[in-house]
């Protein structure tokens, strides 16, 4: 006879996972996820530790472990190891604009993986709370987060889910190097490291594009997102990275791509906030905002050229 189902999906408040991080409180919960601020009892480090749940598959026992659902096995088991590859090419990052991953193991029949804990600001946050951005502000936004998009993608990663809320402004202690002419001082130390967040969506390019998941967020997901049988490649986070521009510049949610294809008008970049940035940046987020992928940038190099006008 099997455990009993606890009734919640999240550790409670004081679990110690792989004897070493304690369980502080849920920082944040998505469809196949559970994000814990955690502290490490051996130093009293603060991290934040990404759990594998996935709640259209997943139930939790009362001892804490995670199983598959009725007739959900398959999927749930599939679902984890890919879960523990992603991990394994995410702990391989070193770059500035992607939080860093710290350790990874097993337990509770599930998967974590350990993350520096950040104390910045949330942009999508700070956005609701103060309005749009500054064309420079977004200028530079766009230039890290191009980057750490080139770097994912490198490894035959694809984000899936890149959007305000998964990106935390970082402390920025000195001046960098940027594209951006005549940056005023206070732009760079508030905007000059963004850093991107939630790998829970991430997954390896596999054969013919297909999805291993529909992730899908909405005014941020390429309509591609919306169908679990159709290709999906790295054209995907392109539309997410533009989109998260554009909100940044408007302040607004934009429409869903499936009501776009039905209609609703998003009006162009280049006309909306025109004279807020150099025109050929405007353009480039039309372009990679397109919703047929053939329409988009080839490549995150390819939208890097268009954006700086290279």
């Amino acid at each position: 006879m099997g455990l009993a189902v606890s009734g919640r999906s999240e550790l409670p408040p004081g679990v110690v996972l792989n004897r070493r991080y304690q369980i502080v409180q849920v920082l944040g919960q998505g469809g196949f996820g559970i994000t814990y601020c955690a502290k490490d009892v051996t130093n009293g480090a603060t991290y934040a530790v990404k759990e594998y749940f996935p709640s259209n598959y997943a139930t939790r026992r009362r001892d804490g472990s995670v199983v598959a659902k009725d007739r959900r096995k398959v999927e749930f088991d599939r679902f984890r190891a890919g879960f523990v590859t992603e991990t394994e090419h995410l702990s391989m990052f070193d770059h500035p604009n992607i939080v860093p991953v710290v350790s990874r193991f097993i337990a509770n029949n599930t998967a974590y993986f350990v993350m520096e804990y950040l104390t910045g600001a949330v942009l999508g946050d700070q956005i609701l709370r103060q309005g749009p951005l500054s064309g420079d502000a977004v200028s530079l936004i766009g230039e890290n987060l191009i980057e750490a998009v080139k770097t994912i993608h490198d490894q035959d990663l694809i984000h899936r889910d890149i959007k305000p809320h998964n990106i935390v402004l970082g402390e920025v202690k000195a001046r960098r190097r940027t594209r951006i002419a005549d940056l005023p001082d206070d732009v760079m130390t508030r905007f000059g490291k963004p850093i991107l967040l939630d790998f829970g969506a991430a997954r390896v390019v596999g054969p013919n594009g297909r999805p291993m998941t529909l992730i899908v967020s909405e005014g941020f997901g390429a309509p591609e997102q919306f169908d679990e049988f159709a290709n999906q490649d790295k054209r995907l986070d392109l539309f997410g990275l533009a989109a998260t521009l554009y909100y940044c510049l408007s302040g607004l949610m934009l429409p869903s791509a499936i009501d776009r294809r039905a209609g609703t008008p998003l009006e162009p970049a280049a006309r909306r906030f025109a004279g807020s940035m150099p025109r050929h940046r405007l353009q480039a987020i039309d372009r990679a905002l397109e919703l047929d992928p053939a329409k988009r940038p080839a490549n995150i190099r390819e939208f890097r050229r268009e954006f700086f006008d290279l």
